[in-house]
């Protein structure tokens, strides 16, 4: 009877989808050309969020109407151009979406995107800080779900933060709210395609869309059957000593 009842459960966990929750995210669709969910050169990131979400990823022209956003689960500000901002009626409204307890990720850049970055900046609290360095290695100092699998990374000209809950050495990631779910990135180039095997860069990119989702990924089926038979195994193993 144990027997039956480890395979009705090993069975059970084999149907169990990605994501079981389906958190809706909504997107803003102004974005820096190329570097948008959807583009060509986000192609995993899209699919990462897609599949966190169970397909569940919308997209509005701005964040300015607050009864539409709070009828989502999380909110993905991309990164907009070096001279944007946000009105000041989608900070406000941000600031609500966060205060409720809900998750938000914001994409700012390096310093060439001070505006961009301050603006962003504004919601949570915080300084851009000049960089002007191409290539940063940096180290996690953080261990969470959004650092999981992602120790070291190489950055490609990202901005760095000064404020909030520092992910790595260099603080180009960062949580803030109350609940520490808003999270800043300033590296768009994290999530592109290009840099996916770059270091870690592809799996930090993949923790970040499945901690917006608020979701976990599910085992390989390869590795799902291993975990199975190792399972079984092991109860055959007691039976046999008994």
């Amino acid at each position: 009877m144990k027997i039956k009842a480890i395979i009705s459960v090993f069975f059970a966990l084999l149907c169990v989808s990605t994501n079981s929750d389906a958190t809706s995210v909504l997107v803003s669709s102004p974005h820096y050309y190329g570097y948008g969910v959807g583009d060509s050169s986000y192609g995993n990131f899209t699919a990462a969020l897609n599949t966190a979400t169970g397909n569940n990823v919308f997209f509005a022209n701005d964040f300015s109407d607050l009864s539409q956003l709070m009828g989502y689960d999380a909110l993905l500000l991309q990164l907009r151009y070096e001279s944007n901002s946000l009105s000041s009626t989608e900070i406000s409204n941000l600031n609500t979406f966060i205060s409720a307890g809900k998750k938000v990720l914001m994409i700012g850049e390096n310093e060439n995107w001070n505006t961009w970055n301050q603006s962003i900046l504004s919601v949570t609290g915080g300084t851009n800080l000049s960089n002007g360095l191409a290539y940063i290695p940096t180290t996690k100092v953080l261990n969470n779900e959004l650092t999981s699998g992602a120790d070291n990374l190489m950055l490609v000209y990202p901005g760095q933060i000064s404020g909030g809950a520092s992910l790595y050495d260099y603080n180009f990631a960062a949580l803030s709210g109350a609940s520490q779910n808003a999270l800043i990135v300033f590296d768009a180039n994290v999530f592109e395609d290009g840099y996916w095997t770059y270091y870690n860069s592809g799996q930090f990119a993949t923790n970040v869309a499945y901690w917006l989702a608020g979701s976990h990924p599910v085992p390989e089926p390869s590795t799902m059957l291993l975990l199975g038979f190792s399972i079984l195994g092991l109860a055959g193993a007691r039976r046999f000593r008994k």
